[in-house]
């Protein structure tokens, strides 16, 4: 049998004993052991789902927010109209906001409620409501 090589990081080696080699050391697919996920991941994952549904409210109303302040900043629409839609946009995110902390207090554990997740979304509401009122109450 000729011998043939092939150079690799290590130096010239035979490719049937470089086959040999690489074909032992993989893992086969049953052999595979995946870990279980850490608590860690376990309350991020919570925390994600609890928040799902607020964080994709979330994006609509600042959106809505930001056309509200352009248009109000463009002065070419009717200032009451507008401030009209941020007052009721408001109640919405207010709407939104208890129905958020009542999930909250129901169905989530001390340590889902307090991730950074969960907390980032109930400031982001509280932010956008304030935001909201400011722009409701402009003369």
């Amino acid at each position: 049998m000729p011998f043939a090589a092939v150079v690799c990081p290590r130096g010239l080696r035979d490719v049937d004993s470089l086959l040999r080699t690489r074909s032992h050391s993989a893992p086969q697919a049953a052999d595979r052991r995946h870990r279980l996920p850490s608590h860690v991941v376990e309350e991020r994952i919570a925390a994600r789902r609890l928040t799902a549904d607020v964080q994709k409210q979330l994006g609509v109303w600042h959106s809505e927010l930001a056309r509200l302040r352009a248009s109000i900043g463009a002065r070419h629409a009717d200032g009451r109209g507008l401030r009209a839609k941020a007052a009721a946009l408001s109640a919405r995110v207010s709407a939104a906001e208890g129905a958020f902390k009542a999930t909250l207090k129901d169905q989530a554990a001390e340590d889902i409620a307090q991730h950074s997740i969960v907390q980032d979304a109930a400031r982001s509401l509280d932010s956008l409501k304030l935001l909201l009122d400011e722009l409701a109450s402009m003369r």
